[in-house]
């Protein structure tokens, strides 16, 4: 009778070990599969395909494959620990990938709090080219430069020059096509320096600093440029000898995930740089 009830117990343990680990299989499979419709919007809407959206759909795929095949894997690992080397090899992979985990999590939450508003006071404002169509403002340069007009408006002493060279695509220069929609909004010409030379976030932030000087104008800047760039925008300001502060253009919903994961190695590469 006591061997009966044993047995009973050690069925109803399995039985309910094998409904923990469906659970969490299927819990994992179900976010790889969330995480996956994060990341593929960009690739859908506009055929973006960068380190942000390839690193996240690797991952999501990871997730959903080790959900499918869980059991499989354990076998493999449980073997491999066997093995003297085996061992060496789980435990040299397990503590690199909580390294990466934690780096990649701690940038990821910098990247977010220098995202927020915090121009308050800065009379040098800079807004960063990106992509213009023909001779036309995209979506993106045009909202940095409206912010940017929204904050000369409540600031009449600021100024603001704009930056960014022309693409072989571009049949003007980003800093051109800024201005004209900053004098669309009212932006008096006056106010205007423009910065038409440069090919990248650096350059943006060196030739912007020679008008400034140049001209006497404050080293205290309020930056326009998206959310997710804030951060490394912040850095390379920084780098050369400007205070920063945020005026983000807020990304899309849909285009959040790729964006500031792609940020993470941004910034990684930033500090490589130096």
């Amino acid at each position: 009778m006591a061997l009966r009830l044993n047995t009973d117990k050690i069925k109803e343990k399995i039985t309910v070990k094998r409904v923990i680990v469906m659970i969490l299989r299927i819990a994992l499979i179900a976010f790889g599969i969330w995480l996956f419709s994060m990341y593929i919007p960009p690739f859908l809407y506009k055929r973006i395909i960068d380190a942000g959206n390839t690193f996240g759909i690797g991952v999501s795929i990871l997730l959903v494959l080790f959900g499918i095949f869980e059991s499989r894997i354990i076998s493999l690992i449980k073997s491999l620990w066997e093995t003297g080397k085996g061992k060496a090899v789980i435990i040299t992979f397990c503590i690199l990938a909580l390294a990466f985990i934690t780096l990649f999590l701690s940038t990821l939450i910098s990247i977010v709090h220098f995202s927020e508003y915090s121009a308050s006071d800065e009379t040098t404002v800079i807004v960063l080219g990106c992509k213009v169509n023909g001779t036309e403002p995209s979506a993106a340069l045009r909202n940095r430069a409206k912010l940017a007009a929204d904050y000369l408006a409540e600031h009449p002493d600021a100024v603001v020059i704009v930056s960014g060279g022309q693409g072989w695509d571009e049949g003007i220069s980003e800093a051109e096509c800024a201005k004209g929609v900053l004098l669309e909004l009212g932006i008096e010409e006056s106010r205007i320096f423009i910065e038409d030379k440069s090919k990248s976030t650096d350059e943006n932030f060196a030739f912007s600093k020679k008008i400034i000087e140049e001209n006497n104008l404050s080293t205290r800047v309020a930056v326009s440029t998206h959310d997710y760039h804030q951060m490394r925008a912040s850095m390379i300001a920084k780098k050369n000898g400007l205070t920063p502060a945020s005026i983000p253009v807020y990304s899309v919903m849909w285009s959040r995930a790729t964006f500031f994961t792609r940020e993470v190695f941004g910034v990684w590469y930033q500090w490589i740089k130096g």
